[in-house]
Formats: C-alpha cells, sequence, structure tokens
C-alpha cells in the first residue's frame, strides 16, 4: 500500500510500479468516485448528509460544492469519512481478495484504514515536504493556497503515516531518484525503516 498527503508523488509511485512491474494498481479515491455515482451507497450516504443541494441537473454529485462544503465544515467531513471510509476499504479488501495470491497489486491512498489488512504485506509512505506539496498542488492541480491547506489539515499527520510505514521513500528530488528508491525497494537491497 502506498500512503502519503496530498501532492506527495504517490501517483508517481504507482505509475512506475504499474509500468516497470506489472503491478495491479488500486486507487482508494478512484473507489470514492465510484460509491459516489448514483444509486451507490456513498451517494446516498452524501446526500443525506450534505443534503440536496450537492445534486446537479443531471443527477449526478457536485464534486466541487461537496467539496468546498466539506473543507468549510469538519464535522459533515467526519461523519461522511467515518461512513465512506469503512466502504472504500471493503471495496479495496474484495479487489485485493480477486486478484489472487500471489498477484503484486499496489494501493495508493491518502487514507489511512483503521486497521492493516492481512491482505497488505507492505506499506509504502511517499514523504515530501509540505513546501514541495504545496507547489505541486497549486501547479498541477490549479489548487489555491487556502484551499491546499485545508486538504493538508483534514490528512494524517507525517507523524501519523510514518507510524504506518514498513518502508519510507523520499521524493523531494528527481523522478529519477524516486525510481532508484524503488528498485532498491524492490530488489530486496533497502533496509528496513522500522
Amino acid at each position: 500500500m502506498l500512503i502519503g498527503g496530498a501532492g506527495s508523488g504517490k501517483s508517481t509511485v504507482l505509475h512506475y510500479l504499474k509500468e516497470h512491474y506489472g503491478a495491479r494498481t488500486i486507487q482508494t479515491d478512484c473507489i470514492a468516485h465510484e460509491l459516489y455515482e448514483p444509486g451507490k451507497k456513498g451517494y446516498a450516504a452524501a446526500v443525506k448528509i450534505l443534503g440536496e443541494k450537492i445534486i446537479k441537473k443531471d443527477g449526478t454529485l457536485d464534486r466541487e460544492l461537496m467539496a468546498d462544503i466539506l473543507f468549510g465544515n469538519p464535522e459533515s467531513l467526519k461523519r461522511l469519512d467515518d461512513v465512506l471510509h469503512p466502504m472504500v476499504w471493503n471495496e479495496v479488501e474484495k479487489k485485493i481478495a480477486s486478484e489472487g495470491k500471489g498477484r503484486f497489486v499496489a494501493v495508493e491512498t491518502a487514507l489511512l484504514p483503521k486497521r492493516k489488512s492481512d491482505l497488505l504485506n507492505e506499506v509504502w509512505y511517499v514523504c515530501t515536504s509540505k513546501d514541495g506539496r504545496i507547489r505541486r498542488l497549486q501547479t498541477e492541480r490549479g489548487y489555491s493556497l487556502e484551499r491546499t491547506l485545508a486538504v493538508f489539515r483534514e490528512q494524517p499527520s507525517d507523524g501519523e503515516y510514518q507510524k504506518m510505514a514498513d518502508r519510507v521513500l523520499m521524493n523531494e528530488d528527481s523522478p529519477e531518484k524516486l525510481e532508484e528508491q524503488i528498485d532498491l525497494l524492490l530488489s530486496g537491497k533497502a533496509e528496513k525503516e522500522k
């Protein structure tokens, strides 16, 4: 499992694992998006918690409006997270199990599960400085500084990520340096962090 905050570079690692090691990839963000589709349990939960104002004319959820509401309302965010996170992790476990034993599956998430699944062999933390993450989110996603900092406040701290991690990938330099670390980890030459 790959963990780390928004803008840390988890997607870069995931792409490399898929392209160079044939990993089957699972992204918790994508699962959450699926659960928010009309008729799904996540959709019903979001409407119940945030109200019908989040439903667009075409019947889908207005994700931008939801983000605006949630980042300004920690209580609503916690209520939705408490319902959605178990749904997401249930789907993750189903997808991992469906791949069969011995298959290389990489799960990318900014969300920490309540417990470490028996289906996960290792947890890798993609660690990037706060300044680096801010720069990426503003450049690549067009986030304002205010929104970026609001996202950071809603995610686990570096310490929480490190506590769950078996290994740490430092993502401060070039993509090539990050790839070298991945290759070392997968060749078995890197020392365990714990």
